[in-house]
């Protein structure tokens, strides 16, 4: 069996995911926003002084057919 071809839409939600484990390891509350047409993709709180930001988050990435694994 070999692995489907990997998704702009899948890639970006693994870039939203990578951001919000790293701010929660750092003692932040974040959330990821939900829709398509979005401007703003995590919104974070900052417990120590209540400070809120919004983060957009970009990925990259090439899809290389050599990296598809046969299972």
């Amino acid at each position: 069996m070999t692995l489907a071809k990997i998704t702009p839409n899948s890639v970006s939600l693994a870039g939203e995911f990578a951001v919000l484990s790293q701010l929660a390891l750092r003692g932040y509350d974040a959330n990821m926003t939900l829709g398509r047409t979005k401007s703003v993709d995590i919104l974070v709180s900052n417990p120590a002084n209540g400070q809120m930001y919004q983060l957009e988050v970009k990925t990259n990435f090439k899809n290389n057919p050599k990296r598809n694994m046969e299972i």
